[in-house]
């Protein structure tokens, strides 16, 4: 009886010891939050791309966005609304060991209409629309430029 209850110790103890150290389920990764804040308009779409993705839309100026991500990988945070340019354009992060802010900035894209008139003196130009404004052009050959 010793010697059975001596076998099933040194049984038990040997099943412990290969067992432990070994782990039974998947690792725990750790996670970091990506986030920061959109400046300088209102309604912006908030992507995170790569190893993970999700949006966030940004509903006012100076409000802030924030994604939960796996501390391996390499995430894209983009933001994007029409007629809208972005500083930065986007921010690749890779391998996080901290939370990290990335913040952004929104100008409206905007454009330059110019041209030169021909065959005529004394002419105005007129822009119109959700802009506008007045030319003259005081002899053939003059330009005009709307910014």
């Amino acid at each position: 009886m010793k010697n059975t209850a001596l076998c099933v110790l040194v049984l038990l103890s040997l099943v412990l010891m290969f067992s432990c150290g070994k782990e039974t389920g998947p690792a725990l990764q750790d996670t970091y939050t990506i986030s920061g804040t959109v400046t300088g308009v209102d309604s912006v779409s908030v992507t995170l791309s790569g190893d993970a993705s999700a949006s966030w839309m940004v509903k006012k100026s100076g409000d802030s966005y924030s994604f939960t991500v796996a501390s391996s990988g390499t995430y894209t945070v983009t933001p994007s609304k029409n007629g809208y340019a972005f500083t930065p354009a986007n921010k690749t992060i890779k391998n996080l060991t901290a939370n990290i802010t990335q913040n952004f900035d929104a100008k409206p894209i905007t454009y330059t209409i110019s041209g030169t008139v021909t065959g005529a003196d004394s002419v105005t130009v007129t822009l119109s629309g959700s802009a506008s404004a007045t030319w003259a052009v005081n002899k053939s050959g003059g330009t005009y430029s709307f910014d």
